[in-house]
């Protein structure tokens, strides 16, 4: 694994702090388990770069011996029996115009138009790091919701996943994120890796048991999460509007020259 640092902001004035961002590459003989475990999660938002991780707070639920909490089996109830599932390789979504529309139509509705236009979802579906789609029927067949999968066959990465917009809501994308827990313990992986827990709107995502956090140079475990949701509480007051500038210059990592 090829890994690099792109300078980021800096405060002088009230401390000596110089932030760098970290990113990684993976190679052929790297193992994607080995990736997740150093805290980093698959990249997706430059279309210049392909293969890409970039070092983050991240989440993972160790998976032996994992039960739900309660909150977890409340909204496991809501549609636990419901759905059909089947699992497809990426190239389903790549190359299913009905299926990308439900997709593009969710990310649009909800998170707004620029986060997943069509361009980026097909660079993220070549990325290394996708693995699988789930499919979820409802009684007549019809779609109700995708989630695309990372990981390899030791881990699971929940990556992206959309719904039809009659479930937006009705907890229907917490429990897609809990189905994907108990779908990865009863594969037999090790960890289910959530992606990022930054501010307020990823606080559904701490609330599993044998929950762990990537704090730069080890994860990190309370019996509450307690020590997340506080950080996760001031994200709102570190935000800065600055793009990394390795970006607009990489054609790849080999265009990088420091």
């Amino acid at each position: 694994m090829k890994t690099w640092r792109s300078e980021f902001v800096h405060n002088y004035k009230d401390a000596y702090s110089f932030g760098y961002c970290l990113y990684a590459q993976a190679e052929t003989r790297d193992a994607l388990a080995d990736v997740y475990a150093q805290g980093y999660c698959p990249y997706s938002n430059a279309a210049n770069v392909q293969d890409v991780f970039y070092m983050c707070r991240s989440l993972r639920v160790r998976l032996a011996g994992w039960q739900m909490n309660s909150e977890n089996r409340r909204v496991y109830r809501l549609y636990d029996g419901t759905f059909t599932t089947e699992t497809q390789p990426v190239t389903v979504l790549a190359d299913n115009t009905a299926l990308q529309a439900m997709f593009l139509r969710y990310f649009a509705e909800v998170h707004g138009p620029e986060v997943m236009p069509r361009a980026r979802l097909l660079h993220v579906l070549k990325h290394g790091a996708a693995r699988d789609v789930t499919l979820y029927r409802n009684a007549n067949g019809q779609l109700v919701a995708c989630v695309l999968n990372a990981g390899d066959e030791t881990i699971d990465g929940y990556w992206f996943a959309a719904y039809v917009p009659e479930y937006y809501k009705k907890s229907l994308g917490m429990w897609l994120m809990i189905d994907g827990v108990v779908r990865a313990q009863a594969a037999g992986r090790e960890f289910i890796y959530l992606g990022t827990a930054y501010g307020e709107k990823a606080k559904y995502k701490v609330d599993f048991n044998q929950l762990e956090w990537w704090a730069g140079n080890s994860w990190r475990h309370d019996a509450k999460n307690r020590a997340v949701k506080d950080l996760m509480k001031h994200d709102a007051d570190k935000s800065v509007g600055h793009a990394s500038r390795w970006q607009k210059k990489a054609e790849g990592f080999g265009g990088l020259t420091d």
